[in-house]
């Protein structure tokens, strides 16, 4: 993707309608910030300003072409989705898959109800723990805090494995690991920071 195409709003590719926007404006957008200098332009305390006016004179001449997915399309693109990323696991463990961990956690009634369609018994419901009586096909997860040691070698190799661990035995209801939970997401956290802090949206 060229220097000055716009960063839009995201959510989870399951749980939201995609969003098409306006090619015009984006290439417009591009070609101002190569004009200007490229990856240089951004060095200016004001290209935020700038990149906004521009496409604010752009919408002032030119009805913006720009489109979230219809309903219709969002479903049939779920269900695309979800068939064959089944159908690819399957083939791959030569074993039928029932059960769906939901990406990221994201889903909503439609992505239920398309889920069931495509032949998953049961998928994830978040971290609320599971209880007696409870919709056999919502089926909890074990929490992601685990994932607080990814990208990093070391806390990976030496502390993730012992985290998620501690959260099975946590979950299952042990009060020495809930406490051994507690106290090595602390480590966790103060180790991230003296080994190089956090990467992306967590820095």
């Amino acid at each position: 993707m060229a220097f000055g195409a716009p960063v839009y709003g995201y959510g989870r590719a399951l749980a939201a309608p995609q969003y098409f926007p306006d090619a015009s404006l984006t290439q417009i957008l591009q070609e101002y910030v190569q004009k200007h200098g490229g990856r240089s332009f951004f060095q200016n305390p004001h290209w935020r300003d700038e990149l906004f006016g521009v496409a604010k004179a752009y919408r002032g001449r030119h009805a913006l072409n720009a489109r979230y997915e219809g309903q219709r399309e969002y479903e049939e693109r779920v269900q695309h989705e979800l068939r064959l990323s089944k159908a690819i696991i399957e083939k791959a463990l030569s074993k039928t898959v029932q059960f769906l961990c939901w990406p990221g956690g994201a889903f909503n009634q439609t992505t239920l109800r398309l889920a069931e369609k495509a032949g998953y018994l049961a998928t994830t419901k978040g971290t609320v723990k599971n209880s007696w009586g409870a919709d056999p096909r919502r089926i909890a997860r074990i929490g992601g805090r685990a994932a607080l040691t990814r990208n990093h070698p070391v806390l990976d190799k030496y502390v993730g494995r012992f985290v998620f661990a501690a959260q099975v035995e946590a979950y299952r209801g042990h009060p020495l690991y809930s406490r051994l939970l507690s106290w090595s997401l602390t480590t966790v956290y103060t180790c991230r920071r003296l080994l190089g802090g956090w990467k992306g949206s967590d820095r």
